[in-house]
């Protein structure tokens, strides 16, 4: 196939283009902080953990992808200090034995019982922000129990959380 320069030019430049474009698949740049569950394998590895343990119930809509990138990037901060799990949903799955309501949800787990559930997305995109430095508060306080003066402020940002904490649960 014979092309002249300036074509040869232009595939280039859409090829690399589309190459940029192209984000990695998740499922295969997880780190080794992020253990994977299923219903199968649930109980013995977040119901059977000693210590904090953390469960992201996601699905492959794009808001459940973008919270698995930022619970990859904290498993990566905090991955030695508390157990980071994550869930991979599909439509037609019992969501009654882990009380699931919407996806992308995280479950914070310590010692085998469910202590603090965060469901949804933060409403826009220029929240995230706000949300990281909430969630990562969230790890430090609820999951990891680290107070101090940089741990102790209130969170922000609303998580359209109706679940709560009880001393049952604690």
């Amino acid at each position: 196939m014979n092309l002249n320069p300036w074509s040869r030019i232009v595939l280039i430049a859409l090829a690399l283009t589309l190459a940029a474009c192209v984000k990695p698949n998740i499922e295969s740049t997880l780190p080794k902080t992020i253990h994977p569950v299923d219903k199968d394998s649930y109980a013995a590895q977040v119901l059977g953990h000693e210590g904090a343990c953390l469960v992201l119930f996601y699905d492959t809509a794009a808001d459940s992808t973008e919270m698995h990138r930022r619970f990859i990037r904290f498993a990566d901060k905090f991955g030695d200090q508390a157990k980071f799990c994550r869930f991979k949903w599909s439509k037609g799955m019992d969501a009654k034995p882990y009380q699931l309501q919407a996806t992308p949800t995280i479950i914070l787990y310590r010692n085998g019982a469910e202590i603090d559930r965060l469901k949804g997305n933060p409403p826009t995109t220029k929240d995230f922000q706000k949300w990281d430095e909430d969630f990562e508060l969230w790890i430090l306080r609820m999951a990891l129990r680290l107070e101090g003066d940089t741990q102790t402020s209130t969170f922000e940002c609303y998580f359209k959380n109706t679940y709560e904490l009880q001393f049952s649960n604690f």
